[in-house]
């Protein structure tokens, strides 16, 4: 027990390997999202001199955006990180002069796994914490460019409340908090009978009262046979009913732009109202499918390099690049799947990461100590 303890004690060749390791990822990782940026900013150019934004605001809306690029790119720059660093100690003949000293390669990587993993949960709060709001700081400033209004106006829809509230809405501004050609009915429990149907010109959200004030409209009410019991016609009647302004408007929401409180709060709210939630449960697991990729490039690049005695360079970047390729091909055909219901959401967003850690498990097999 104490041998192995000592086998496995974290020593300065450890401290080495990250040092080694870490350089490489950050360098590439800054590189992409600076070659990222500059590639929008070409494009973009036109228009930032069109609506005359100013270099400063300009250098902080691509701050904002390059959280988001770091949690994205990070599964190839590991890869190459890995593939690079590692290349070159086999290069140089270091990894084979310790192994053949007796110690494995699987010890000579041990601590760098650690990292790994735990660099993975890390995206995770990185995510959650840094990456959803400063895409929402971008949002508002890309808004703010063109001039326009932050707005979840909604148009020609239905929707389940709570308490059995069914609504058929012909328009709904979120700025004015009105909705026009309001349909309200509410049903029994199990939806088999109508209790009362309101029919009117538009509905304004009191702000103070927190109450819907409806305007020329009409209220049917139903007996228990589903006949019109009687008939309340009304020119303004302020009406108690359960949603909000914000429960009208949250559809419009976006998974990947919400924390995982947030997201799981929406889909909550889209299984109360009957509404379908098959896209937002895949991107809400990819929240925690996504940077595991990371500990799996790592278990992936890592054998690769014990062979890459030659032309380190050139192999960690088209590894890297191959990789993220095949990486992406294989996750949005099983997205793909998930969201239109054909697989369990949860397999969706982890069938790449499946196949990336078999494809390490099988690689690392075939490495000699």
């Amino acid at each position: 027990m104490i041998k192995i303890k000592e086998y496995y004690k974290f020593s300065t060749f450890d401290k080495y390997i990250l040092k080694e390791f870490i350089r490489p990822y950050l360098g590439s990782i800054f590189l992409i999202v600076i070659m990222v940026h500059l590639t929008e900013i070409m494009e973009k150019l036109d228009f930032f001199m069109k609506h005359h934004i100013t270099f400063a605001e300009i250098v902080k809306y691509y701050m904002y955006k390059s959280p988001f690029l770091i949690l994205e790119y990070s599964p190839i720059a590991v890869l190459f990180a890995v593939v690079f660093s590692l290349g070159m100690l086999a290069k140089n003949k270091e990894i084979i002069a310790i192994i053949s000293g007796g110690i494995s390669f699987q010890r000579v990587v041990a601590y760098l796994y650690i990292f790994g993993f735990l660099f993975s949960l890390f995206l995770i709060g990185f995510n959650d914490i840094i990456v959803v709001h400063s895409q929402e700081k971008a949002d508002e400033m890309y808004k703010k460019f063109k001039n326009i209004r932050s707005s979840y106006d909604r148009r020609n829809f239905s929707m389940y409340g709570k308490h059995n509230f069914l609504y058929n809405i012909g328009y709904f501004s979120y700025q004015n908090q009105e909705l026009s050609k309001v349909q309200v009915l509410r049903t029994t429990p199990l939806k088999d009978k109508i209790l009362f149907r309101i029919d009117a010109k538009r509905a304004v959200w009191n702000k103070t009262k927190k109450k819907w004030v409806f305007y020329d409209g009409v209220i049917r009410y139903f007996n228990n046979n589903g006949d019109i019991d009687r008939i309340e016609k009304f020119s303004e009647k302020e009406v108690k009913i359960p949603e909000t302004p914000a429960d009208f408007a949250y559809e419009n929401k976006s998974i990947d732009k919400l924390t995982i409180k947030e997201a799981l709060e929406y889909i909550n709210k889209l299984k109360i109202k009957g509404f379908s939630y098959q896209k937002e449960l895949v991107d809400f697991h990819l929240k925690f499918s996504f940077p595991f990729m990371c500990f799996i490039m790592l278990l992936l690049g890592a054998p690769m390099s014990f062979y890459s005695t030659k032309s380190v360079v050139i192999l960690s970047i088209g590894l890297a690049l191959l990789g993220g390729f095949l990486y992406w091909i294989i996750l949005g055909i099983f997205l793909s799947l998930g969201k239109n219901s054909v697989i369990p959401p949860f397999l969706a967003t982890w069938v790449a990461n499946i196949v990336f850690l078999a494809a390490a498990l099988y690689i690392h097999k075939r490495i000699p100590g």
